[in-house]
């Protein structure tokens, strides 16, 4: 029987993350394991502002409009915000060669 769970949990350094907890497929585990550690790394080298949005989007899974109220900034620049992060964080990945 192949069991995969797709779930957020808890990773070592206490943020949230996407990935299979269990599989009898050691290579996608590694897989797995080498995409989150560059993409850790990656929020981690952002901007505070950028780095702070994208963990309410999407660790907190916060609205726009949640986030535009907690950050105390407008809707727009919150967008931008996103949109550059995203951005920024997809050119760190793509520098590590890592295929997602």
């Amino acid at each position: 029987v192949r069991r995969k769970w797709a779930s957020w949990f808890h990773s070592p350094e206490g943020t949230r993350q996407i990935g299979p907890r269990w599989t009898e497929d050691p290579e996608t585990t590694m897989h797995t394991r080498e995409c989150q550690h560059v993409v850790r790394r990656g929020i981690q080298t952002l901007p505070p502002q950028y780095r702070e949005a994208m963990r309410l989007r999407y660790v907190e899974d916060y609205s726009y409009a949640e986030i535009e109220k907690t950050m105390d900034s407008p809707m727009g620049t919150v967008k931008t915000w996103l949109y550059r992060g995203r951005e920024m964080l997809q050119e760190n990945i793509e520098e590590q060669g890592i295929a997602m």
